[in-house]
Order: C-alpha cells, then sequence, then structure tokens
C-alpha cells in the first residue's frame, strides 16, 4: 500500500513539474481575466459580423455574449521507458461555441444574410467576428475576434399574440481560432450596464403576421425549433493547432401554430389531404411589424407539411384553440 502511494504522488509531481509553462500562463490568465471583468463597468459592446467590404454598421442591441473560450484538448499521453505514464504535450486548441442573445431589431441584417449564404452554399460562410466592450468612460475595451466563424445554432423569437414587449432572437456560432488586442487567452462574458430598451423605434416587440393561410385563421402563437447547421471537424492537429470545422446538413425541425377557434377549416382540411396521401406543401411566413404596420423582419418557411393536428377542447370552459404542427423544408431570412 505504501508503495502505491509512494507511485501516486510521483505521478502527481510530475504531472504538475512537466505542466508547459504556457499552461500555467493560461490558467493564471484565465483566472486574472474572470476576476478583473468582473469588477469592470461598461456600457455595453459592439459586434461587427459582417462580411468583408459589406455594409452596414456594428450592431450594439446584443443584450449578452457567453462562451467563446479558448481551450486546449489533453493529447493522449505515452508510457516511457520507465513504464510510467508521463505528462502529455499540449493537445489541439479549439474554440469553445459563442453565444449572443438580444431583442430582434429591424435593421439587424447580418444574421439573415450570413445563414442564406451558408443555407444556399456560398463558399464556406466564414466570417470574422469581432466584439468590443463599451466602456463606462465610451472608450473601447479589449476587442475580441473569431476568426473563420460559422453559424451553427439560431434560436427564433417566439411571438404570442397574448405577450407584449420586445422579441429575443440568439444566435450560436463556432470559431475556427480567436484572439483579443491584449493577447489574452479567455473572455469574460459581456453584458451591457443596462438592457436596450424596447421604445427604441429599431427593436421589434410581439406585433407580428403569419402568411400561407386564408384570413379567417386567427393565429395566437407560433413556436418555431432551433435551426441548427452542425460543425463539421475538418481538421485536428496533433502539434497544437487549431481545430477547423465546416458546417454541416442543415436540421429544420418543425414549428407549431396555435390558432384561436374560427368558422375557417382550412387547418383541418390541409392535415386531412396530406394523411390522404396528398403532397399538399406550402410557404408559410411569419413577418415581424413595426410600430407602424411595416415589415420589419420576414422569415420564410419553405415546403412546410402537416405532421399533427389537435382540433382542441370541446365543452364549457373549453380553450377553443387548435394546433397544427408542420415540418419545414427550408428557411430563408428576409
Amino acid at each position: 500500500m505504501q508503495r502505491f502511494l509512494g507511485v501516486l504522488c510521483a505521478l502527481v509531481v510530475t504531472s504538475i513539474v512537466a505542466m508547459p509553462q504556457s499552461g500555467w500562463t493560461q490558467m493564471l490568465k484565465k483566472a486574472n481575466t474572470f476576476s478583473t471583468a468582473s469588477k469592470a463597468s461598461t456600457q455595453g459592446f459592439r459586434v461587427d459580423m459582417r462580411p468583408p467590404g459589406g455594409a452596414g454598421q456594428e450592431d450594439t442591441r446584443w443584450e449578452s455574449a457567453t462562451g467563446g473560450s479558448l481551450q486546449i484538448l489533453p493529447a493522449v499521453s505515452a508510457a516511457g521507458t520507465d513504464r510510467f505514464r508521463h505528462a502529455p504535450s499540449a493537445g489541439t486548441k479549439r474554440v469553445e461555441e459563442l453565444t449572443l442573445r438580444g431583442p430582434v431589431t429591424a435593421s439587424r441584417n447580418s444574421v439573415g444574410d450570413w445563414f442564406n449564404a451558408v443555407l444556399q452554399g456560398q463558399q464556406s460562410g466564414k466570417r470574422a467576428v469581432t466584439l468590443t466592450p463599451i466602456q463606462a468612460d465610451g472608450s473601447d475595451g479589449d476587442a475580441w475576434t473569431y476568426v473563420d466563424a460559422i453559424p451553427v445554432r439560431y434560436v427564433f423569437p417566439e411571438v404570442d399574440a397574448s405577450k407584449s414587449g420586445a422579441l429575443y432572437e440568439s444566435l450560436v456560432i463556432q470559431a475556427d481560432g480567436a484572439q483579443s488586442t491584449s493577447g489574452i487567452t479567455t473572455r469574460a462574458p459581456l453584458r451591457p450596464a443596462k438592457a436596450p430598451r424596447a421604445s427604441t423605434t429599431d427593436v421589434l416587440d410581439g406585433n407580428f403576421r403569419v402568411d400561407g393561410f386564408g384570413g379567417e385563421i386567427l393565429v395566437q402563437s407560433l413556436s418555431i425549433d432551433d435551426l441548427v447547421i452542425p460543425a463539421v471537424e475538418t481538421r485536428t492537429s496533433r502539434d497544437g493547432g487549431y481545430q477547423t470545422y465546416q458546417p454541416g446538413a442543415p436540421q429544420y425541425g418543425s414549428m407549431t401554430l396555435r390558432a384561436r377557434a374560427s368558422d375557417s377549416s382550412e387547418l383541418a382540411e390541409w392535415f386531412t389531404e396530406v394523411a390522404n396521401g396528398e403532397q399538399q406543401r406550402r410557404d408559410v411566413s411569419l413577418i415581424l411589424l413595426r410600430r407602424d404596420g411595416g415589415e420589419g423582419r420576414r422569415y420564410d418557411f419553405k415546403d412546410c407539411m402537416p405532421t399533427a393536428y389537435d382540433p382542441g377542447d370541446f365543452g364549457p370552459g373549453s380553450s377553443g384553440v387548435e394546433t397544427l404542427t408542420m415540418s419545414i423544408g427550408r428557411i430563408e431570412f428576409n
């Protein structure tokens, strides 16, 4: 037993001594970054995800940015001539997924354009994403740039006629690399001191319209599965390089529409036709409206097919709401 404990202690000491200096430096920088960033006061941050030469401005309406840290995957250790496994050298570096969340705005076209480019197979769809904190005095903090990033998930706003207030969306990206202006190796979560106010004309609230059905359909709500584009590994380096990715096959999922009872039987008839073997696909659009009634954001869901229908409850106290679930063939952002 004593011999076993002695060997175990030796292994622990060997691992600590053998740890590369860069590993200790990264651990210390990570601790320092998170402790100092939590005390810093910011009034927001800017996000630039425009393609090279693209028009538009940096986006200051995102409410939070989380994740996106640099990581070192452990390399496989090998047994030495002394029959003990020695501490491995630095393994492949990878970038953690970065999640941006904020209110839906009419001017945020870069997200939709980026997804359209990837979904339509335009080149690699990769671009740089730069986050720049805005300090309390208005000066820029340490900018953090994610290199060769691709969008891997989009969380749609959930619309409901019975609710009011700003609608929210989320974007998740996967990058091949990351770097900061100061050379730090990790990034603390970014959150503005004050959330964007829903009263601004650019932020879209709960007003919406659903196209693709007759005007007698009284849509109560529409919930949509996340759009997922898996990040497929394209290179695994064993010399301390970065793990790289490319977009995989998109997963569109389905969406569920709830409509208040009316004289229209359109939803039930469409489901019945498909159940009887007819290939009745439809294009359905969700339009988020500005306060003046104009279109602020539009999502087009192509080649939709009904997969489930619920006529709702009957009798006293029933909700009077019918529910239709549809599979989505593809999606376009407009």
